[in-house]
């Protein structure tokens, strides 16, 4: 076989009572499956291993992939959304070492958006041969047909054991998306194996399988500090923060493809923004209303408040997109301006919250505790806000220097300030301002782990939202463990709203309402926290 392209175990990220409830979502690998699609199109034999799904451990995984004996291996990490990348390069790392050990010869390259982000630090740190940036398909290919390294797009590699860079990657424009990216190999993957996200199917809590996911753009245009979308995209102090659209009928024919072959019903569409290019999103909606598939569809997608346009949204609803996710991240403007994200205020916020809900649209409200800003006022502010909003599904997050996002570069100068003893003169003034550093409280040790990846602290499991290890950044005003432990606090208390349950039991009804708060109110166990009430904080 030439390819062999691996999807990483999830099952780390998350703490064990979310795993044996069946909480995760098992979200169909679709980026392999299309760069195993663009592979096979020119010529090369491809496979995938969807450890995920499979639910493999390292050594499982490691058993396949020397038994496939392929000539590449591409192991994507990417997660069910771009920031959850860097959380699973641990299992990622003991696979590579494993393969390695084994004195397989087929060669590693690493892509998704941690390795994009952190190429360097990746060929140094793990037993990998390649890191792949940019589209990565045709960084693979490229290898394939036996090109020198120095001429392959995209490509990081070692040369006399030092990092080389090859050529720059090349995005692909919407005609070569169109040319080479049409349909995905979908029948290298187990369909009916894929499980919705259980708020995604609150209609119809047993019918979670099958899953679908599509990609109809890459990228995203804005800068939002905190996000590391366009990680893949951007070179070394480069920023491009492109999009790029699938041609529409390419995109409604793979979807009716899933939905006719796999009987697909629940259906994600994965773009950072799926509601932001007008002609784009509505040629889709229409499409699909055209062919008759609206009504047999439940798909989600993702919005901006200040992208949401009224007039669309009828459509929308006929085209089956019963579920907009909307970036809200806090109710201070203050806060918001702090991380670029948008300049919409709290009216903005409430009125298109509730005209998407009119519309008979459920929205997910996404919500962000601890950010640079942030202070116990504004954290409970944002709280409240989410409260009377009341969406369908709030999802609540620590702020996290994410690879790839501003944040980290933030953070990363912060560290190394901090360690070199200047923590007695650091503060929230001029320094912080001119060496672009985040601001920690006044009592912060210097020596404490700021990043997951600093000594001390617990490694790439960190950037996790949901295990025991997660490890947000500090604020001026909050430790970590205060920003972790109201977040979870601020979860119990939306689900356990009388509000909250009497809109949900409305619209989805009493018994589903009622299972699904009981998963989703349960406090996990948290490191930080743990140490708090250790050290008597």
């Amino acid at each position: 076989m030439d390819l062999l392209l691996v999807n990483p175990s999830h099952t780390r990220v998350y703490h064990e009572g979310l795993e044996a409830e069946g909480y995760p979502a098992l979200e169909s690998p679709y980026l392999a499956a299309l760069t195993a699609e663009f592979a096979r199109n020119r010529g090369y034999g491809a496979d995938i291993l969807d450890a995920n799904v499979l639910g493999l451990s390292s050594d499982e995984a490691t058993a396949r992939i020397v038994e496939a004996n392929s000539r590449l291996t591409q192991i994507i990490v990417h997660g069910n959304q771009p920031s959850a990348s860097s959380q699973l390069m641990g299992w990622v790392g003991e696979v590579c070492q494993k393969v390695k050990d084994s004195d397989s010869e087929t060669k590693i390259l690493l892509t998704g958006t941690h390795p994009a982000a952190l190429p360097r630090k990746t060929l140094e740190e793990e037993a990998c041969d390649f890191v792949g940036r940019g589209d990565g398909f045709d960084t693979a290919t490229a290898l394939l047909k036996g090109a020198p390294n120095s001429q392959v797009p995209g490509l990081w590699y070692k040369e006399s054991g030092k990092v080389v860079q090859g050529l720059p990657s090349k995005l692909m424009t919407n005609d070569d998306l169109s040319r080479g990216l049409s349909r995905a190999a979908w029948d290298l993957l187990p369909v009916k194996e894929y499980r919705a996200h259980d708020w995604h199917a609150l209609e119809d809590l047993d019918n979670r399988q099958p899953y679908g996911a599509v990609y109809t753009s890459f990228g995203c245009p804005f800068e939002c500090s905190f996000c590391c979308i366009n990680a893949p995209f951007n070179e070394e102090g480069e920023t491009k923060n492109a999009i790029r659209f699938r041609n529409p009928k390419d995109v409604v024919d793979e979807i009716q493809f899933l939905v006719e072959e796999h009987g697909v019903r629940n259906l994600k569409i994965i773009d950072e923004m799926f509601v932001l290019d007008r002609r784009h999103y509505m040629s889709i909606a229409k499409e699909l209303i055209t062919r008759g598939l609206g009504e047999r569809l439940n798909i989600w997608a993702y919005a901006r408040v200040d992208t949401l346009r009224e007039d669309t949204l009828d459509t929308l609803r006929q085209a089956g997109i019963r579920w907009l996710a909307l970036g809200i991240e806090s109710a201070s403007d203050h806060v918001r301006d702090g991380i670029e994200k948008g300049r919409f205020g709290y009216e903005q916020i409430a009125k298109n919250v509730a005209m998407v809900q009119n519309a008979g649209i459920y929205v997910v409200g996404n919500f962000i505790f601890g950010l640079p800003d942030d202070t116990n006022r504004t954290m409970q502010e944002t709280l409240d806000l989410s409260l009377e909003l009341n969406c369908e599904r709030p999802n609540f997050y620590c702020a996290m220097a994410y690879p790839g996002s501003e944040l980290h570069r933030m953070a990363q100068n912060t560290s190394r300030t901090l360690k070199r003893a200047q923590s007695e003169v650091y503060q929230r003034g001029s320094l912080a301002v001119l060496d672009r550093l985040l601001p920690v409280p006044k009592d912060w040790n210097p020596n404490r782990a700021l990043l997951p990846e600093d000594e001390g602290g617990p490694g790439w499991l960190g950037y996790s939202q949901h295990a025991y290890e997660t490890w947000p950044l500090p604020t001026e005003h909050l430790h970590p463990g205060e920003i972790i432990a109201f977040r979870d606090q601020a979860l119990a208390a939306y689900f356990t709203n009388k509000g909250y349950s009497e809109m949900l039991a409305q619209r989805f009804g009493v018994e589903n309402a009622q299972k699904f708060i009981k998963v989703n109110a349960k406090a996990p166990s948290r490191r930080l926290v743990v140490e708090q009430h250790q050290n008597g904080i």
